[in-house]
């Protein structure tokens, strides 16, 4: 039998949950040349991935001209972690991110599927 679900249970806030992704997106090595010293640091490109599907935007497009508004741009500094707001446009972003392999993007979801079912919530994929 399940153990009931504890109801001051940090773990379980999108918020923690949130962080548990970013931090998993934010270890992806980076690929690029020279690692772009620069340029958009690497961990932004999957995190703005990920906010982009999380904030439920019909397109990379829209994203991508909506990146300015400073609720979205706080949003994506402070719940998604995107370093000094600095959001890839969207063909930059599918440029870096098709190199990358889809294991990275699984590690996140596995950790989050842990976290649920160590507190009796169904870990069915």
């Amino acid at each position: 039998m399940a153990k009931p679900i504890q109801k001051n249970c940090t773990h379980l806030t999108a918020s923690h949950l949130i962080k548990e992704v970013t931090d998993c997106l934010g270890d992806i090595p980076d690929h690029r040349p020279n690692h772009c010293k620069n340029g958009i640091p690497f961990g932004n490109f999957a995190k703005s991935a990920f906010a982009m599907m999380q904030m439920k935007m019909p397109s990379m497009l829209r994203f991508d001209s909506q990146r300015e508004d400073p609720v979205q741009a706080h949003n994506l500094e402070t719940l998604f972690d995107v370093v000094n707001g600095r959001v890839p446009s969207d063909t930059r972003m599918r440029e870096v991110l098709d190199q990358l392999s889809p294991h990275w993007f699984q590690k996140p979801y596995k950790k989050n599927l842990l976290t649920l079912s160590a507190f009796g919530a169904p870990a069915e994929v």
